[in-house]
Parts: structure tokens; C-alpha cells; sequence
């Protein structure tokens, strides 16, 4: 690694792929989040995990 690519006073380049991983999977997980609600409040599933646990052991309200 170039010595150019750190911020002065720092001893690692807060840029590398290692350092920006954690931030891209919470990103990932956030829009998979976002996405199984929002399915959710547009109806088109009854329960909020209905994408992900398809069973779940709920009796239906009549």
C-alpha cells in the first residue's frame, strides 16, 4: 500500500475493501429488512416473517 492513500496520523487507509465489508453487509442486511416490511405492508404476505418462515407454527384468525 502507497503511503499516500492514509490520512495523516493514522496507521491503516480507512478505505481498503477490508475496512468497508462490515458497512456493505449491514447494507445488504438492511435492505433485506426493508424489503420482506415492506411486502408486508403492501398485504402481500399476512405476517412480517411470511417470506422467510412460510410455516410457523400461527393458526389463522377466522
Amino acid at each position: 500500500m502507497d503511503d499516500s492513500d492514509m490520512p495523516p496520523g493514522w496507521t491503516y487507509c480507512p478505505s481498503t475493501y477490508l475496512q468497508r465489508l462490515p458497512i456493505v453487509a449491514l447494507g445488504a442486511v438492511g435492505f433485506v429488512i426493508a424489503r420482506v416490511l415492506a411486502v408486508y405492508q403492501l398485504g402481500h404476505v399476512e405476517g412480517r416473517l411470511g417470506t422467510v418462515l412460510p410455516r410457523s407454527g400461527r393458526r389463522k384468525r377466522y
